[in-house]
Order: C-alpha cells, then structure tokens, then sequence
C-alpha cells in the first residue's frame, strides 16, 4: 500500500525527471554495480519482485545533489543522505529543495511518482 507522503516544508524549487534505462546502465557501469535489478528488468521483477528496474541509491542522490548545485548556483560543502524507499526506471520523480538558510544549511528530497519522500538530504552549502 502506499504511505502517506512525509510532511516536507514548501520547496523553493522542484524539478520533474524521469530516469530512463540508459541512464542507470551508465551510472551502473562507471560505479562497476553489476547488481542486476538496475539492469536486468526481468529479474529486478520476478526475481527481486520490483514493478521495474530500481534506481540506484547514489544515482537519486547525485541527481538531487546536481539539481541543487544548478538551482543555487551554490557548490555543496557536505550532505548527509537517507534513503526511504526506491524509485523506478520510468517513472516520474520529482526534486525539490529548501533555499539554504543563513548558515549554508537546505533540505533536500526526492519524491516518487506518488508524491511520497524516497530520497531525504540534509544539505550544506559552501559559502
């Protein structure tokens, strides 16, 4: 069943993305992942019982990383990131983020295509 979505603050910006599967092959490769439910989609669902290809975990974060640096125009100093839940090949996601505040300080999050929080960073900017 899906959860309730996590009660974030409004964000100063969000951005619509949709990881496609050449994508992850990429990132999969350069990270030398070769777990197979980032490539192999019959396997991520009927093996690992996925509705598609999973995004990594490191993708989603440089994604939403990447995002914020573009949105702020503001390199990141140091972040700490917790996963919640995957996010899918193919479907939208959206994100989002906090304008940093007076110490450099942001959160950042990464919605799935239902709105719920999958992604959580709280993120500092360098000055």
């Amino acid at each position: 069943a899906p959860r309730a979505p996590e009660p974030m603050p409004p964000p100063a910006w969000r951005e619509a993305r949709t990881p496609d599967t050449v994508l992850l092959f990429r990132y999969s490769a350069i990270c030398f992942n070769g777990h197979r439910i980032h490539y192999d989609a019959d396997h991520a669902r009927d093996a690992e019982g996925y509705p598609a290809l999973v995004v990594n975990g490191g993708l989603s974060t440089l994604l939403l990383l990447d995002a914020a640096v573009r949105r702020t125009g503001r390199a990141i100093a140091g972040f700490a990131a917790r996963t919640a839940s995957p996010l899918f090949c193919g479907r939208a996601l959206a994100l989002c983020g906090t304008a940093p505040d007076d110490d450099g300080r942001a959160l950042l999050w990464a919605e799935d295509d239902a709105g719920a929080v999958a992604l959580r960073v709280e993120a500092e900017f360098a000055r």
